[in-house]
């Protein structure tokens, strides 16, 4: 797979996958901003098939990475292209524990996240707002692989929002207001 500048139309190696279905009349697709590409996973004629979803996400501020991740995963695996040399890197967060709720910020590289666990029902929520089960507010870095504690609280979504570089904001623990808190860089 190869990337096409806009600005000058030059193409560069991004990376190689393999087992992609290519006899498949639609193995890959451009839709929206990401890509699909049909994988066959196993011996020739076999059921078991695995598709691939490569999601561009954003741009870092000063335009010098792209951002994306590889689905499927929420979160589990970004990447991060940098522009002036074309290097990649990735990163696995699979072990982190995220739960539903997160934001990654594309100029830092840091991901704010809680163990507020994910919810297909509103009565399971209600019960676990009841509950008064421990939420942890932490902040990771993905180029050093460490991370700290922000906040705490009880059953409580904190909803993280980058709004800078390094300035994130968060639902109160304590009250229905939101804080902006600097983080270290």
């Amino acid at each position: 797979m190869y990337i096409k500048t806009r600005a000058d139309g030059a193409e560069r190696f991004f990376m190689t996958i393999g087992d992609v279905y290519s006899n498949h009349f639609h193995c890959c697709e451009y839709l929206n901003g990401d890509l699909y590409i049909i994988r066959r996973i196993g011996y020739v004629g076999s059921k078991n098939s695995k598709d691939l979803h490569i999601r561009l996400l954003e741009w870092s501020k000063n335009g010098d990475q792209i951002w994306g991740e590889f689905i499927p995963s929420n979160p589990g695996v970004y990447y991060k292209i940098n522009t002036s040399n074309w290097s990649i890197d990735k990163y696995d967060i699979s072990q982190l524990g995220i739960g539903s709720e997160y934001d990654l910020n594309y100029t830092s590289g840091k991901i704010a996240f809680s163990n507020y666990p994910d919810f297909f029902d509103v009565d399971g929520a209600k019960e676990y707002e009841k509950s008064g089960a421990k939420v942890n507010l932490k902040v990771y870095d993905l180029k050093t692989n460490r991370h700290h504690q922000v906040a705490s609280s009880n059953a409580k979504r904190f909803e993280p929002k980058w709004i800078g570089s390094n300035t994130l904001e968060y639902n109160d623990p304590n009250s229905q207001k939101r804080i902006q808190q600097q983080m270290k860089k």
